[in-house]
């Protein structure tokens, strides 16, 4: 089982606060799994941050809000995600 939190920032892309992002999430045991850039500069750009425990994913999504992001989450996804940061993952 495994449990998500969604992070949503205005585009463009910010490589600079992703790393923040990502920082945090992996500070609470998770690990970013996916991410989302659409197309148009007008929508928002997604991040997935996957974790073990419920308590982990909370804990992220309380310091992320804290820090002023847009979190959904957390929820319960069931199954892993398949880890489409991995370079090795094609």
């Amino acid at each position: 089982m495994s449990f998500i939190i969604e992070v949503y920032y205005h585009a463009p892309s910010n490589l600079d606060k992703e790393k923040v992002i990502k920082r945090e999430i992996e500070g609470c045991r998770g690990s970013v799994v996916y991410r989302e850039e659409s197309d148009q500069e007008s929508e928002a750009i997604c991040l997935t941050g996957e974790f073990t425990d419920i308590d982990s994913a909370e804990a992220a999504a309380v310091a992320l809000r804290a820090m002023g992001e847009h979190v959904e989450g957390p929820q319960d996804y069931g199954g892993a995600i398949e880890n489409s940061m991995d370079p090795d993952n094609h």
